[in-house]
């Protein structure tokens, strides 16, 4: 898969390549492999994955916590 040059320092599980303006990662949705985020521009792309992708941050991110949501187990069972 491409990548940016910022791809090594990634420590997002969820995380899968990234592309000029677009990031791809883990899908929330069980049916589906993958999701892509387009930004406006390469350079907004690069500050997310370096706000949010390459730091413990990720935790922060909107798609990473709908992701995390598939696993998380049901409180009823």
């Amino acid at each position: 898969m491409p990548n940016s040059y910022l791809a090594p320092g990634v420590i997002c599980p969820f995380y899968r390549y990234d592309l000029n303006n677009q990031i791809v990662c883990e899908s929330p949705a069980d049916q589906a492999l993958s999701c892509a985020t387009n930004f406006a521009s390469a350079r907004d792309a690069r500050e997310f994955i370096l706000d949010y992708c390459s730091t413990g941050c990720h935790q922060g991110c909107p798609l990473y916590r709908a992701i995390m949501l598939k696993y998380e187990e049901d409180p009823q069972e």
